[in-house]
């Protein structure tokens, strides 16, 4: 069982690559506008450099005259990474920034977006080799096409023993891999508030993992001295593995 594992955990350190961060545009000088209405209006998008082909979850988008909340869009004619994004908008706005999806985001304030990539996570079975949620991005336009930019990460494993019911996985260069994070799109940075150095990993919706792929979300980096992980099985026996 053990060779078994080991043989699984070899994947993280061959699928982990630094995400880069997202190229944004420079915020313009406008005046901000008294009488402004909500307007129904489409968005070309696309998702850039991303592990998903889906879009599913809600977009939320925001303009530059900040006085006032984003509005959810939902994707309409999905082809693959492409979507139109339909909803109401502060129309005519200066420039759009848009997160996806929109509950990934804690707050977007001041041109600085603020998520949380938590250091418990409970992971589906990877058929597909996507990531099984909607890859974490964010967009910024002049225009109505935008194009996302992924600001996560994600670590693929697959599991080859049975009866594993989770596992601890830590950096061996004592990396944070979890924590609270801020993207600021004027600085093209995404910056840690505060981090967790272990990430712990459940099977979701069953006591055990089955024999499959899955993927976990890490903040982004490189990892270079690969990473440990402490796995444990249903009777409770425990065994380290880097």
């Amino acid at each position: 069982r053990f060779l078994a594992i080991a043989m699984a955990m070899a994947a993280f350190a061959a699928c982990v690559k630094e995400v880069p961060a997202p190229t944004p545009n420079p915020r313009p000088e406008v005046e901000v506008k008294k009488e402004v209405v909500l307007t129904d209006i489409s968005f070309d998008a696309r998702l850039g450099e991303s592990l998903s082909s889906v879009w599913n979850g809600q977009v939320v988008i925001y303009d530059n005259d900040a006085p006032h909340e984003g509005n959810i869009f939902e994707a309409t004619k999905v082809n693959g990474t492409r979507a139109t994004l339909t909803g109401k908008a502060y129309d005519p706005a200066d420039m759009y920034y848009a997160l996806y999806p929109a509950t990934a985001f804690e707050s977007f304030q001041g041109g600085k977006a603020v998520r949380n990539i938590p250091a418990n996570q409970a992971v589906k079975a990877n058929d597909a080799e996507l990531a099984p949620d909607a890859q974490v991005t964010f967009a910024q336009a002049l225009s109505t096409e935008l194009k996302f930019t992924p600001v996560t990460a994600y670590a693929s494993f697959t599991v080859g023993a049975d009866e594993l019911v989770s596992f601890t996985l830590r950096a061996a260069g004592d990396e944070n891999l979890a924590g609270q994070t801020e993207i600021d799109v004027f600085q093209k940075d995404v910056n840690l508030i505060s981090g967790e150095k272990t990430i712990t990993v459940t099977p979701e919706g069953g006591k055990v993992f089955d024999i499959k792929a899955y993927a976990v979300e890490i903040l982004p980096g490189e990892y270079k001295n690969g990473f440990v992980a402490t796995l444990t099985f249903e009777d409770g026996t425990t065994y380290e593995n880097t």
